[in-house]
């Protein structure tokens, strides 16, 4: 491969690559938005990239304001948002809603996998392209990375309200589940509550486990996604 190969083919990954982490966050956010219209809720916010920068674009669709920005910030509480009115819902709708965007990534994940698994049984052909497979591989990881986090009970992130509203699941009084100005709060025997947003031992507990789990999966998938590419460099060299 000649330098100016060399070049091209690192360009093509780190366009891909951006792609990928754009498109990742794009399906987690649809999950969410999708979920939120099976619930029958008004999405008011649609936003992928960061909220702090002037390079973004605003929409207004249907009274939903989309916002995309090219760039994305950590300082950001997550790359991309959805917001729904403030409204009043059963807390099982709710933890539908939250983890909507983890079943969006779920799905990418395996739809991801059973393509891989034809370009190996060679039904779908890429034309020997290696970038193309290193991408779908980073493709099937950044959904699967996306979904792991998003299960860790981390302030404010979807695993965090699915932790601690999994108490009121099994409940058989319907307990309500209150949005007003993003602030989650949760009704029950007349009492409205806001959920608490303080870090307990038991969520310190399960994060540490989840995240032992976590790292044990990545280091597995790294493992397998290594033994797969050399096994596509072993079938284009014969």
């Amino acid at each position: 491969m000649s330098f100016h190969q060399s070049i091209v083919t690192m360009l093509e990954l780190i366009a891909g690559i951006y792609g990928i982490v754009f498109i990742t966050t794009f399906i987690h956010e649809e999950g969410h938005y999708f979920s939120a219209i099976l619930l029958r809720q008004c999405v008011t916010s649609f936003r992928i990239g960061s909220s702090r920068t002037r390079f973004r674009m605003v929409f207004d669709i249907a009274g939903v304001k989309l916002s995309i920005s090219p760039f994305f910030s950590f300082k950001d509480s997550s790359f991309g948002s959805v917001q729904i009115s403030d409204t009043s819902m059963p807390v099982r709708s709710f933890i539908i809603f939250v983890a909507g965007g983890v079943i969006g990534n779920l799905l990418a994940f395996i739809c991801g996998l059973i393509y891989l698994e034809n370009q190996l049984h060679g039904s779908i052909p890429i034309n020997n392209h290696h970038v193309i497979y290193l991408l779908l591989l980073f493709f099937l990881f950044s959904n699967l990375l996306k979904l792991l986090l998003n299960t860790i009970p981390e302030s404010s992130n979807d695993g965090f309200y699915i932790f601690n509203l999994l108490q009121y699941f099994f409940s058989k009084e319907t307990i309500i589940c209150t949005v007003h100005s993003q602030i989650i709060s949760v009704k029950q025997d007349g009492k409205e509550e806001p959920l608490s947003t303080n870090e307990t031992r038991s969520i310190r507990n399960v994060r540490l486990l989840v995240s032992i789990i976590l790292i044990l999966i990545l280091l597995f998938l790294l493992l397998q996604c290594f033994k797969q590419f050399s096994q596509i460099i072993m079938v284009d060299t014969n």
